[in-house]
């Protein structure tokens, strides 16, 4: 049993679930009464001109009027099948939208911008040509501080990256390694006095300091994590950092005293940071990050060569300088 609902004042008027069958009743009967006005009217110019000719005319106007009959009812039999039909299929839904995954081997070149800082650390052993090794030595001290002012580095770097990310929900994590061409570069002179009269100086003679640093390349491997923002990649970043390190101090001092130390060292150090990455499409990229590095010291010993002093001993320098350094760069990267 059908239940009757009465629409709502003001909505519109419900529909009998059998009114499909109706209405093609309905319309089927309109169509065929139709088809019975255009073949009578048909039949009646027949025989309206059958009325002025004569012979094989008025045969011909009864043909066509019965042909026009059949034609008009097998259309109008079609057209209500098609429509049935298209109404009762089911309407097609569009396949659901995918969104893009961020998981996939990448490669991609960037660039940007390198500073730091050096920090010399130089001990001057007590000597004859100083002052008296068993007593303070005010001129070695003050040899150690003018020799140990820090200094920045900066330059530019550009290079390429390949690296891995694996999507797991709304976490997107992942490897990279990437290799740089450095112009990473600094450098300090500082000068200074002897503070007493003792052994080969005397007090107010002059010396200078000249330190150099510099690094060529740069290699990471880092391990990125972060959160899928759709297009955008907010991560953090820490692995290791290589580099070709430099450094160079140069002494001299009234008295002929002449110091060349230099050194050159691949150096393994710590990186960490972080960044932000935006794509446009499931392949390209582009992303800011900052990364801070440290690598520790290098270490050396240098003798500088002295005028002769008789029975003084030469003076030593023991050196040491620490390296840290920032980058600041742009990776534009594709997906495979």
């Amino acid at each position: 049993m059908n239940e009757f609902r009465t629409p709502a004042p003001g909505a519109a008027p419900l529909k009998d679930p059998a009114a499909p069958a109706h209405q093609n009743a309905q319309e089927l009967r309109f169509v065929v009464e139709c088809c019975g006005l255009v073949t009578g009217f048909a039949q009646r110019v027949g025989y309206i001109a059958s009325d002025t000719d004569t012979g094989p005319s008025v045969r011909y106007w009864h043909f066509w009027g019965k042909t026009m009959r059949k034609l008009v009812l097998a259309t109008a039999a079609l057209a209500l099948t098609g429509s049935a039909y298209a109404a009762d299929m089911p309407l097609l839904k569009a396949p659901p939208m995918v969104a893009p995954s961020w998981t996939g081997l990448y490669i991609g070149i960037n660039g940007g911008g390198e500073w730091g800082r050096v920090d010399p650390g130089l001990f001057v052993a007590g000597n004859g040509y100083t002052g008296n090794p068993s007593s303070v030595n005010l001129n070695a001290v003050n040899l150690q501080n003018t020799g140990s002012f820090p200094f920045n580095t900066s330059g530019g770097l550009a290079g390429a990256q390949i690296g891995y990310l694996l999507q797991a929900g709304s976490i997107v994590g992942g490897l990279e390694a990437s290799f740089d061409w450095s112009g990473n570069r600094g450098s300090l002179t500082t000068g200074g006095v002897y503070t007493s009269t003792a052994g080969v100086v005397a007090a107010g003679q002059g010396f200078t300091f000249n330190h150099t640093a510099k690094s060529d390349w740069l290699f990471l491997f880092l391990g990125r994590i972060g959160f899928d923002l759709g297009s955008w990649y907010p991560y953090v970043t820490a692995g290791l950092a290589v580099s070709n390190l430099k450094y160079t101090m140069g002494f001299t001092d009234v008295n002929g005293a002449v110091d060349g130390f230099a050194a050159s060292q691949v150096k393994l150090g710590v990186a960490g940071g972080g960044g932000l990455e935006w794509r446009w499409d499931n392949h390209w990229s582009l992303r800011g990050e900052y990364l801070f590095m440290e690598f520790g010291d290098i270490n050396g010993v240098s003798l500088p060569v002295t005028p002769p002093v008789g029975a003084f001993p030469a003076l030593q320098f023991n050196h040491k300088a620490n390296f840290t350094e920032n980058v600041a760069r742009a990776a534009l990267s594709y997906k495979f």
